[in-house]
């Protein structure tokens, strides 16, 4: 039996982040993204050209800084996250500043990951919860 994912039980309590490839005319651009399964929204943190833990870091930092973060944050949160877990103690250190932490979830990362890219294909058609 499958352990359940965590259920977010108010806005911005679990944060998914996710780094997409976009090719430019100029190499690769790395779109870093947030998504609260709560209420649904996904928020563009930055468009980099580099994918290292330095600019994940910077993303992070303006992920704290969004207005609509900070407005619907109320409590700790954790980022949900499939890479960089080697820079965990560097992530944490930085979240808790906010009252955050990181939460390396590949299966809860991924299913948060499918959720978005079955409401990009169809915005009508919602994701019921298992």
């Amino acid at each position: 039996m499958r352990k359940p994912y965590p259920k977010p039980a108010r806005p911005m309590e679990y944060i998914a982040v996710f780094i997409m490839d976009a090719p430019t005319i100029e190499g690769t651009a790395y779109v870093y993204v947030a998504y609260d399964p709560f209420t649904d929204l996904l928020m563009n943190l930055a468009v980099e050209l580099t994918c290292d833990i330095d600019t994940m870091l910077k993303s992070l930092f303006y992920l704290t800084e969004q207005p609509l973060f900070q407005e619907y944050s109320d409590g700790p949160f954790y980022v949900v996250m499939d890479s960089f877990e080697n820079e965990q103690e560097r992530i944490d250190k930085m979240l808790a500043l906010s009252g955050g932490k990181t939460l390396f979830n590949r299966p809860y990362h991924t299913k948060l990951m499918m959720t978005i890219a079955k409401n990009m294909a169809d915005p009508d058609q919602q994701e019921s919860d298992d």
